[in-house]
């Protein structure tokens, strides 16, 4: 049986739920990448919604489970802190997340 291949949508977790990350979003979104779920460190963000998609803080990514993540922040110095947050969760950069901004 075939596939319509362009029906298949890839899902991946956006981290940040800031403008930033949501106009990224918005931009895959029509190359078929869907958001799965926003995380941010922002507790007035945590328990909302970006996109369609729920936000979550950093503290409910479940150990152990890998997403594809995007991640879209504009903060001064919030890469740096991103990157530690995932490497200690045994992500790899390139492989497993990115950034895009």
């Amino acid at each position: 049986k075939r596939v319509n291949t362009a029906r298949l949508v890839a899902w991946v977790a956006f981290w940040g739920a800031g403008p930033t990350g949501k106009r990224l979003a918005r931009s895959l979104e029509t190359q078929g990448i869907r958001s799965g779920f926003f995380v941010d460190v922002d507790p007035r963000k945590v328990g909302s919604t970006a996109r369609g998609a729920p936000v979550v803080s950093p503290a409910e990514l479940r150990a152990g489970v890998h997403v594809d993540a995007v991640c879209a922040v504009g903060a001064r110095g919030a890469r740096a802190l991103i990157r530690a947050e995932l490497t200690a969760r045994g992500y790899v950069e390139g492989a497993e997340y990115l950034f895009a901004s």
